[in-house]
């Protein structure tokens, strides 16, 4: 019999990167400092069992002459949290050192210009496009506002770190979401952090948990 195939999730942290393993009930915290290395934590922490597909909040085929649909089509798919998906810039423009530099140049090369947000995290994109040629298991990019718009049936009207009411509506479901795969459930990390990765935003570690369900799901859907 076959073993069954886990799905990894991946996030930029303090200090690197931070993982979750999934598989139906069973969930394991990884870190390192590079993506790599988390993987390779990750095989490590589940026996070498198999990686159906690896999931990601990062640009994921950085574009060279053009604007990817798949930003556009994410921020469809959110409507009133469009606004938190970045455009993914060039990838001449994030080799630039410099955010003017790398403006300069994707316009050039696109025809627009991008954040400063998107900029700052030109160093962990690089990586990941330069880890994507070597790896053997799919790997696709997932966004925790699409996550939560797809688990929720529909767009959130607030964002992941809304934690109250606003004006009289609803407060937001993030919360309950996440505790729907796993109810009751928690996770420790695996392997010493550096002293600054310590303080993990509650948002953050939001993220992690329910995009590894919607992951799989994508993959198996052929997204």
């Amino acid at each position: 019999m076959a073993a069954a195939s886990w799905v990894l999730g991946l996030d930029v942290c303090p200090g690197g990167w931070a993982g979750i393993c999934w598989l139906g009930t069973k969930v394991v915290g990884v870190f390192g400092t590079t993506v790599v290395s988390v993987v390779e934590r990750a095989t490590v922490a589940i026996d070498n069992a198999p990686i159906a597909v690896i999931g990601v909040d990062m640009f994921v085929g950085l574009p060279d002459y053009s604007v990817r649909q798949a930003d556009a089509l994410a921020r469809f798919a959110i409507g009133p949290r469009r606004s938190s998906v970045f455009t993914a810039p060039s990838r001449t423009a994030l080799e630039a050192t410099t955010y003017a530099e790398a403006l300069a140049i994707n316009r050039q090369m696109t025809g627009r210009g991008f954040s400063a947000q998107a900029f700052a995290m030109r160093k962990k994109a690089l990586e990941i496009d330069r880890f994507v040629h070597d790896l053997k298991v799919p790997l696709i990019e997932v966004h925790p506002e699409v996550t939560f718009a797809q688990m929720n049936g529909e767009p959130l009207l607030f964002s992941k770190k809304t934690h109250s009411v606003n004006s009289g509506s609803e407060p937001i479901r993030t919360t309950s979401l996440m505790q729907q795969p796993w109810p009751g459930r928690r996770c420790d990390f695996i392997a010493a952090r550096p002293n600054r990765s310590h303080r993990h935003q509650r948002s953050s570690l939001m993220d992690y948990r329910p995009r590894s369900g919607s992951e799989k799901s994508a993959h198996l859907n052929g997204r």
